[in-house]
């Protein structure tokens, strides 16, 4: 017997608190729809997931700030209190899951997931997608639904066991070794993935992750495949590629909440990337988005 998802709407007929969490063993979905906003909220709850989309918001866990956004979902572990607070510039749409013990059980008896941000991927977001879609359009029961929250937490579980296996880049180190480099160069990861908009330097970088910065340049291109500065200026660079598409938003407001500053540095970037100008992104975003809502001939 499957247990039946609770159902709620942060600042709408019924509201998602800490008790509520605290007192139901059942799988439960929040969903904020975009430009209603999260409030800022403190949660004690059961393993969760969380996926942002339309901007991005933060989660406060213990001392890290972390911040989710279109590239991202975050897998926070049960009975670990986290904050989220949104951005107020952002109109957010969110998606939480809470899985019940009944769940965690029927997949997996560990204890923990890697508590980072874990790029979109074709395992975990396909699931967070269908129950996104589903929740938008009203469609589903709670038979179907309790059986995608199983299926979700399932993934979660494969996904998981996937990015503990990127540890052995590491290797010859011993397991312990490797598996504490893993986490000191995904939370460095972190970071970047959280403070791309302001000014950040190798530093800063290697700083968060509690490594000197030439001994964390060359353990994030083991990882990565990039050095620390590239990736920085790819997810700046996709930012500032969402903005202009689905926004009206200045160049030079892009620019500078992308994390260039300048709207000639995101220019020099665009270009190399995409070979177009910020404008030009724009104008044929705006005309493949006319032609796909424009009645065929």
């Amino acid at each position: 017997m499957t247990s039946v998802p609770d159902f709620f709407r942060p600042g709408g007929e019924s509201r998602c608190s800490e008790a509520e969490l605290a007192g139901v063993d059942r799988d439960v979905i929040v969903w904020s729809p975009p430009g209603q906003g999260t409030p800022p909220m403190k949660i004690l709850g059961p393993t969760s997931i969380r996926g942002v989309w339309r901007g991005a918001e933060s989660c406060l866990i213990g001392r890290r700030v972390l911040c989710v956004d279109d590239d991202s979902y975050l897998v926070i572990n049960g009975r670990r209190e986290h904050s989220i607070v949104g951005r107020r510039r952002d109109a957010i749409e969110s998606l939480t899951i809470f899985f019940s013990g009944e769940t965690r059980r029927a997949f997996s008896d560990r204890d923990s997931f890697v508590e980072h941000l874990r790029p979109h991927d074709d395992v975990v977001t396909p699931c967070l997608q269908t129950l996104l879609d589903a929740r938008r359009s009203g469609d589903g029961d709670n038979d179907w639904y309790a059986a995608q929250v199983q299926r979700l937490y399932a993934a979660i579980v494969v996904a998981d066991d996937g990015l503990n296996r990127k540890a052995t880049a590491f290797a010859p180190a011993s397991l312990p070794t490797r598996t504490e480099l893993f986490r000191r160069v995904m939370t460095a990861t972190d970071y970047v993935n959280s403070n791309y908009t302001s000014a950040v330097t190798l530093d800063d970088i290697a700083s968060a992750a509690s490594l000197s910065k030439y001994h964390l340049a060359r353990l994030f291109r083991t990882l990565h495949g990039v050095s620390p500065a590239a990736y920085l200026r790819l997810k700046r660079i996709r930012a500032a590629e969402r903005m202009i598409e689905r926004s009206d938003a200045d160049l030079a407001e892009i620019a500078e909440r992308s994390g260039f500053g300048s709207r000639w540095s995101m220019f020099r970037e665009l270009r190399r990337r995409r070979g177009m100008s910020g404008q030009r992104i724009r104008e044929t975003w705006m005309r493949s988005a006319a032609s796909a809502i424009s009645p065929s001939a």
